[in-house]
């Protein structure tokens, strides 16, 4: 992965996929910057780039975000409700370490691949965020925390395994693996 130290990240291929490693707490999201661009005679002019918003990848490629020792933060950065789109790629998201959280308030998806989505603290999907996998398994993993999803909250396979496995409570909303199997576990309280 490239090695990146930034607090907002937002990345958009046409071809290939995106995998990026920091070292600390991130928030996806939406980057727009100016830069000072230098003529031939030494002077300058700022130069507006293209706002880029989310983590895309519009027609092959996964997706890999991870923190060496910090949350994620997923929001949608230019209101198509999006924050993770992968067309025909996986998806990983991995907070590391143990207080680490993942704050899901935008949909992800995969249309050909598997999500997996881990963090060492809590996960917690806002209200009517979905993350939907057409082409493959889910898996959520909130190793020392819970994991909480909002009562209109969706996790959608297109018939394949849906996992979810928290040290702490779990708090579904919507589970939807048609013909896949689902498996909740809440290591030290309850499911509800």
């Amino acid at each position: 992965p490239l090695e990146i130290a930034v607090d907002i990240i937002a990345a958009a291929t046409a071809t290939g996929g995106v995998s990026l490693a920091e070292a600390d707490s991130i928030i996806v999201g939406l980057t727009e910057t100016s830069i000072e661009q230098v003529a031939a005679d030494a002077s300058t002019t700022t130069v507006s780039t293209v706002a880029t918003a989310d983590l895309v990848t519009t027609t092959g490629g996964g997706i890999v975000l991870v923190t060496t020792d910090g949350s994620i933060a997923l929001s949608d950065g230019d209101g198509d409700g999006l924050a993770v789109s992968a067309a025909t790629g996986q998806v990983l998201l991995d907070a590391r370490g143990d207080a680490a959280n993942m704050e899901i308030s935008a949909n992800v998806t995969t249309f050909d691949g598997a999500i997996t989505l881990r963090a060492g603290g809590a996960v917690n999907q806002g209200a009517g965020v979905d993350v939907v996998s057409n082409g493959g398994t889910i898996e959520v993993l909130a190793a020392n925390g819970g994991f909480t999803m909002a009562d209109d909250a969706r996790l959608m396979s297109a018939g394949a395994n849906i996992q979810v496995d928290a040290g702490a409570s779990v708090s579904l909303g919507g589970v939807h693996a048609l013909t896949g199997i689902v498996s909740i576990t809440a290591r030290n309280a309850d499911i509800v």
